[in-house]
């Protein structure tokens, strides 16, 4: 099978799936008659001054602009853009994996996900500025009615859930590092828990899921970012259609399950590699304990690492979630799938032959 074979597959997979997708959304004006929500993918979104949205807006792979005059009744949506609000959002407004600039008037709470928030002096929260991951920044004229919330955060601002001591001090950022420590080794155990669980009860799924990230590294982490990009497109469709919003549930379980086991995965491939190392020879549960253990501590590591930290982790989280979509959670080996698809891309390389002429 050859690997450009595999690759082409995959280009044309994605090129399907932006057939489907919803393409950027114009901006009108109030009717009654509009949709309750709007969603732009993979492209930018300017409200301009006078226009509204009079429902929610979601915002996928984008930068969110409202221009000063602008409003949206809704709520706003932003994950892995930003948002830039210097008009009117009378819901609330959530950013994930972005930054989020407010110079206007936001109705409900601000919620920002690993980024960063900068409230600017016109702007004005009625509800709390939660921070989880990042900075903040705040201009003297900003006025927040709620409470500002920092978890796990670090940079200017006020109010922390752990900082027990003002914006800067040496105090708070020590609590908050000792913190974030002990999180991320109480998180570490009860991953190298999970993993134990998994090796004792699906070993062989988890030496395929392995096996699939150790020899197909490429193809894993391609069939990961596919499977977060359906995943968000169908999230978002199901929400629309408002009668699927259980199956988002179910949808979040399955996204959740393929997680794991790769992340297991991964961890019983580095524990057993190092218990190789050292000539031992330890159980299949031990090896996935001790490696799970030794990965997440070592994600938790990176992570402060600014520039090449969050590539690192989401380069694990992609090699693992596409090493268990390709054994389909480990029920198959990976040859099995990747045969499979480049079986039905693959085009006969001569045209058949004509039939005889008929005497």
């Amino acid at each position: 099978m050859k690997r450009s074979v595999w690759w082409l597959g995959w280009l044309g997979v994605l090129a399907l799936a932006g057939l489907f997708l919803p393409t950027r959304v114009q901006a009108a004006g109030h009717r009654d008659d509009a949709p309750p929500q709007q969603v732009v993918v993979g492209q930018d979104f300017v409200l301009e001054a006078g226009e509204s949205v009079p429902g929610d807006l979601v915002v996928l792979g984008g930068r969110a602009t409202l221009q000063p005059g602008s409003t949206v009744l809704g709520d706003v949506v932003v994950m892995g853009g930003s948002l830039e609000a210097r008009g009117i959002i009378q819901g609330q407004a959530v950013v994930m994996g972005g930054r989020a600039v407010l110079d206007g008037t936001l109705g409900q709470d601000l919620v920002v996900m690993g980024g960063q928030i900068h409230l600017r002096d016109q702007a004005r929260v009625q509800g709390d500025v939660v921070l989880v991951g990042g900075t903040l920044r705040r201009d003297p004229g900003a006025v927040v009615h709620g409470r500002v919330v920092r978890t796990f955060s670090w940079g200017r601002g006020t109010g922390s859930t752990f900082a027990p001591a003002g914006p800067g001090s040496g105090l708070a950022m020590l609590y908050q590092q000792v913190v974030r420590t002990a999180w991320a080794g109480l998180k570490a155990v009860v991953y190298a828990a999970l993993a134990m669980l998994t090796a004792l009860f699906a070993p062989q799924a988890l030496q395929r899921t392995a096996t699939a990230a150790e020899r197909y590294p490429l193809h894993s982490a391609g069939a990961g970012f596919l499977a977060m990009v359906l995943a968000a497109v169908l999230a978002v469709v199901l929400t629309i259609t408002l009668v699927g919003i259980p199956l988002v549930v179910v949808l979040a379980l399955v996204m959740g399950l393929l997680y794991w086991l790769g992340l297991f995965s991964l961890g019983w491939l580095l524990g057993h590699r190092l218990v190789q190392a050292l000539g031992r020879a330890w159980p299949l549960v031990a090896e996935a304990g001790l490696g799970t253990l030794l990965l997440v501590l070592l994600m938790a590591a990176v992570d402060v690492v600014a520039c090449i930290g969050w590539a690192l982790h989401l380069a694990v989280v992609l090699v693992a979630q596409g090493a268990a979509v390709l054994t389909v959670l480990g029920t198959r080996p990976a040859e099995a799938t990747l045969e499979q698809v480049a079986t039905s891309i693959q085009t006969p390389s001569t045209p058949p032959a004509p039939p005889a002429p008929t005497a």
